[in-house]
């Protein structure tokens, strides 16, 4: 289904996930085409999720997870770095840094004053890898956080985005305030689950 139609039934599920698929088609010239289009699946529960997706072998896990609008959702962010000559706006090793600069921002606004710590730790947020031969990227996620309001979200993503593109701006490096995407934060959505890629990448 394209992703604007889903079956109704499927709403009734607790969870949703899409996944991409190749649809063939042949154009008005008679030609043969395949174009990418997501289908969806509904679950009870996150195990039934974990256990469907353990089955499929490495490589063959195009899956998201399906944000329903005024649904609770983990707080999430997406880094991406595109690797065209023309568009490298500072170093690729920079990017890095970057990366642990934004975790860093994303960790103390959501733990300030938690337990007097400075830095998470692996079980308070996850950076995950989602990087291709066209651009680095890093997703980014707070598993023990809960959202509701994507206008929040989206100042969230707002505020850490000013506060880096000033600071690399000072240094000579300044970042594109799009390092930080900010056209996932819609009121439903897709965000790919943990060890899965695009189809095709």
């Amino acid at each position: 289904f394209p992703s604007h139609d889903m079956p109704d039934e499927l709403k009734w599920s607790q969870h949703i996930i899409a996944m991409d698929d190749l649809k063939k088609t042949i154009d008005k010239d008679g030609k043969k085409k395949e174009t990418t289009v997501k289908r969806y699946l509904g679950f009870e529960n996150v195990e039934e999720i974990e256990a469907f997706i353990n089955k499929i072998p490495e490589g063959y896990r195009h899956f998201y997870e399906y944000r329903r609008k005024d649904r609770h959702f983990k707080p999430f962010f997406d880094i991406d770095y595109s690797l065209s000559p023309t568009k490298k706006i500072f170093p690729p090793d920079l990017l890095e840094k970057v990366k642990d600069e934004i975790s860093y921002h994303i960790y103390a606004m959501f733990f300030k004053g938690h337990e007097n710590k400075i830095y998470p730790n692996d079980e308070e947020i996850y950076v995950y890898t989602s990087t291709t031969k066209d651009k680095l990227s890093y997703h980014i996620t707070l598993p023990n956080f809960c959202m509701k309001d994507i206008n929040l979200m989206r100042r969230i993503r707002d505020n850490i985005s000013t506060v880096l593109q000033e600071k690399y701006r000072n240094l000579g490096h300044p970042i594109d305030e799009t390092v930080i995407d900010k056209n996932i934060y819609k009121e439903s959505g897709l965000f790919r689950l943990l060890r899965c890629s695009k189809l095709g990448k």
